[in-house]
């Protein structure tokens, strides 16, 4: 079993914009796995555990309060997670702060459903994440 978790920090979760993932699926872990659609690129305004099915190779992550884009690129996978606790399951985290929820956001490469990869002893797989950012002119 291989896990990651990787968080970005931001000026405000609640200010951030999402771009690339509008009219994707995705199963909303906090409503019993439900599968949704992405009808609006996803905003932070609650907890929020959302694992997409098929989204871009290529996904940005805007932060006006620190006039910053984030691109995040993905090869070898074909999900990805969008992540905060919010307040309530931030008190409940170790690594978390009481207010450091504020400052973070997830979206992150993953393997889960039918993008689940099984690997036999000696196998190998390559998953690539490629992180870059530009100042918002």
């Amino acid at each position: 079993m291989v896990g990651e978790c990787l968080h970005y920090a931001v000026s405000n979760a609640e200010m951030v914009r999402f771009e690339g993932l509008l009219g994707d699926e995705y199963f909303d872990v906090l409503d019993a796995w439900r599968k949704k659609m992405q009808h609006e690129e996803p905003v932070i305004g609650k907890e929020t555990t959302r694992a997409y099915i098929q989204p871009p190779d290529r996904f940005t992550i805007e932060d006006l309060g620190w006039n910053r884009r984030i691109f995040v690129s993905t090869k070898g996978s074909r999900s990805a997670i969008l992540w905060n606790p919010w307040q309530e399951r931030a008190l409940l985290l170790d690594q978390f702060q009481e207010d450091s929820w504020k400052n973070m956001v997830c979206l992150e490469t993953a393997r889960f459903g039918d993008d689940i990869l099984w690997l036999a002893p000696g196998e190998t797989n390559i998953m690539e994440l490629n992180i870059a950012a530009e100042k918002i002119p």
